[in-house]
């Protein structure tokens, strides 16, 4: 069977099965080379297969998700033209997952990309997804969370043209949480921003965003800390055992890596107001 590596920083997935389905995907800039897998996905473009007398666990506007024998199967659905159709499933495990497309699926690099429970794959390997805008600058990683239309891609954008940080996903980061330090890699899932790339950096800080009539950072700790950065993890909430694997990992975090809340304004002044935190935060760690 042909197989196929993608990385996301230290995180090695192996995709097998019809790997022409790949052709077009942003996952294509993350090829690695062969290694020992943390997870495997299989692909195939055929008849759905059937879920039978499955227990339905959750329901959501894009399908439902399904359980039998230990095997999680959820089902996706779209509007055809008026006519609401099954165009994918997925059936998973904790370390694999096999996509099933329809034959006549009219996106199927978008479906390769979005429907594999990536997100329950990566937290079985200590990884943990957040919605967030992801930069870099001298060569460590800072990410900008908060709920859509808040100011996180605004925020990204201005520390790009006022210090010259590189946008490295304007949505998604997946912060690595096996080992210290803590590390933020890309993903190849940017939403609407259309910005993504393969790199990874050690993690610098973590800023919770919000909106306001002028800059205030405030340090966060303990359970605040975890509260307000579990907003952002983007877990299967009916899944049994992935938000408490996501609680962990968050509070894994919170004690390695600097939360902060930043109540900002859309302009360089608030650039400054972290820049300034993080390099008296430095000064400290020397």
């Amino acid at each position: 069977m042909s197989r196929k590596y993608f990385a996301f920083g230290s995180l090695l997935a192996e995709y097998t099965g019809e790997l022409s389905l790949l052709t077009g995907t942003a996952l294509e800039k993350f090829s690695a080379s062969p290694g020992r897998p943390d997870f495997t996905v299989e692909l195939r473009q055929e008849a759905l297969p059937s879920c039978g007398d499955c227990a339905r666990i959750a329901q959501m506007p894009d399908g439902a998700v399904y359980r039998k024998n230990g095997i999680w199967h959820r089902r996706f659905v779209a509007n055809y033209n008026g006519d609401f159709r099954e165009y994918a499933v997925v059936e998973y495990t904790d370390r694999t997952a096999i996509l099933t497309v329809a034959p006549d699926c009219g996106n199927v690099p978008q479906c390769v990309e979005s429907c594999t429970a990536f997100e329950h794959l990566a937290l079985s390997a200590d990884a943990l997804p957040l919605h967030a805008s992801h930069i870099q600058i001298g060569g460590r990683a800072i990410l900008f969370t908060a709920p859509s239309g808040t100011g996180k891609s605004t925020q990204a954008a201005l520390w790009q043209e006022h210090r010259g940080a590189e946008i490295i996903n304007g949505d998604k980061a997946l912060l690595l949480c096996g080992a210290r330090p803590i590390f933020a890699s890309g993903l190849p899932y940017s939403g609407t921003s259309g910005i993504c790339r393969n790199a990874a950096a050690e993690l610098q800080a973590i800023v919770v965003l919000q909106q306001g009539k002028k800059n205030v950072l405030t340090r966060l700790s303990g359970g605040r800390a975890v509260i307000r950065l579990m907003t952002g993890v983007i877990c299967q909430n009916w899944h049994e055992n992935d938000a408490e694997k996501a609680l962990s990992l968050a509070i894994r975090t919170v004690e390695t890596v600097p939360i902060y809340s930043l109540s900002c304004l859309p302009d360089e002044s608030a650039v400054a107001c972290l820049e300034t935190a993080l390099q008296e935060l430095s000064k400290e760690e020397k």
